[in-house]
């Protein structure tokens, strides 16, 4: 049959090219054509692996859900830093991840883009895994343990918490504990400290039936 191209808008300002094919009188992307034939896919979409659209080997296909298929997309044509997951603070940058239902993860704010691209490669390679997209794949394990210490010093000296909807403001001693539901932040309270924001956080999260924070044990 004969192929043809399509021009499918995936977001802001990210525009890709598809494959497509007609298929009972519908016009059909071919790598769903053909991954169909050998899943159920309702409901579901397929994820180019290598982020090339006109590589359907099945190999370099996958079943994924729309999060996992952003996640290993890279970055929108607006970002004016070139790197995913980093944006400008000024003369800085800042790292950040943005969970779907959870919020968004400040991973620190740093002066050199590479640091802050890397700082949010170990985020979402922590978060999902395969189906990340790297700024810098090619990193090396001494750059990324350099990298993992700036976040840890970063966390003591600024505001932010290693727990999700958990702060701390500039020069204030005490913890804030948020959560997101629906697009929507709830304050949940001020607390002495940090422990105590995270516990008041997963009470309110189990209401919400949300993920809770993993504490250590005692």
């Amino acid at each position: 049959q004969k192929l043809t191209i399509s021009v499918t808008n995936n977001g802001i300002g990210r525009k890709s090219l598809y494959f497509t094919i007609m298929v009972n009188g519908k016009k059909e992307y071919i790598h769903r054509t053909i991954m169909k034939k050998y899943n159920d896919i309702e409901g579901f979409e397929i994820d180019h692996k290598d982020r090339n659209t006109f590589n359907n080997q099945k190999s370099n296909l996958r079943i994924v859900t729309h999060r996992q298929n952003s996640i290993n997309c890279g970055p929108q044509k607006n970002n004016t830093t070139g790197y995913k997951g980093v944006t400008r603070m000024r003369k800085n940058f800042q790292a950040v991840l943005n969970i779907e239902d959870r919020g968004k993860v400040y991973m620190g704010t740093y002066s050199d883009v590479r640091d802050a691209a890397i700082a949010y490669d170990i985020a979402v390679k922590e978060e999902y895994g395969e189906f990340a997209y790297l700024n810098f794949p090619e990193a090396t394990d001494e750059e990324i343990l350099r990298v993992k210490n700036l976040i840890t010093k970063s966390k003591k000296n600024n505001r932010t918490s290693s727990y999700r909807g958990i702060s701390r403001r500039k020069g204030y001693k005490k913890w804030i504990a948020q959560i997101k539901k629906e697009s929507k932040m709830e304050h949940i309270g001020v607390f002495d400290t940090e422990f105590e924001a995270v516990e008041a956080y997963n009470k309110r999260a189990i209401e919400l039936n949300l993920p809770i924070h993993e504490l250590p044990v005692t």
